[in-house]
């Protein structure tokens, strides 16, 4: 599969926003940031599919 630059800009911004801090050391979370890009897609296609059946 290949992404697009903004596609790769934004898994970069979620990967370093999904950040915690445990014992002086921070750890990222590839996981955290698929489930975030999946809930931003989602809530979008909510939001289209609403505003369609409002028409």
């Amino acid at each position: 599969m290949v992404y697009s630059t903004e596609q790769k800009a934004f898994m970069t911004e979620s990967y370093f926003r999904n950040e915690y801090k445990i014992n002086s050391v921070w750890s990222y979370s590839l996981q955290n940031c698929f489930n975030f890009r999946i809930l931003s897609f989602i809530k979008t296609i909510n939001y289209i599919l609403f505003h369609w059946l409002m028409l």
